[in-house]
């Protein structure tokens, strides 16, 4: 017999960025900035494949960027950094950590 109900939505992901969250209480992330500020990378937090792929599209210590769009509903937030536009989805937006940089 099918199951007629509504489908039973996966937590993992929100899990996964609550205990992110907690971890970086007191500090400030991609995912913590508005539309057009400007940012420094201070640390990458993810681990593993993500990790190195973040850090392999241009994510490591000092590089600059900015934040250009945020989606609504905890969406992908765009970043332009080193000449190039990067989404990345709001969960690995909260294992980079930034500097807040004044854009004059």
């Amino acid at each position: 017999m099918k199951h007629l109900g509504r489908r039973r939505r996966r937590r993992g992901g929100d899990e996964q960025c609550n205990r992110r969250r907690a971890e970086l209480a007191g500090t400030l992330t991609v995912a913590d900035l508005s539309e057009g500020e400007v940012f420094e990378v201070r640390r990458v937090l993810a681990e593993g494949e993500l990790g190195r792929r973040l850090v392999e599209m241009g994510l490591s210590p000092g590089a600059r960027g900015a934040v250009a769009r945020m989606a609504p509903f905890r969406g992908p937030v765009q970043i332009d950094l080193l000449g190039y536009s990067l989404s990345l989805r709001r969960s690995e937006a909260y294992g980079v950590v930034v500097e807040r940089i004044d854009p004059s």
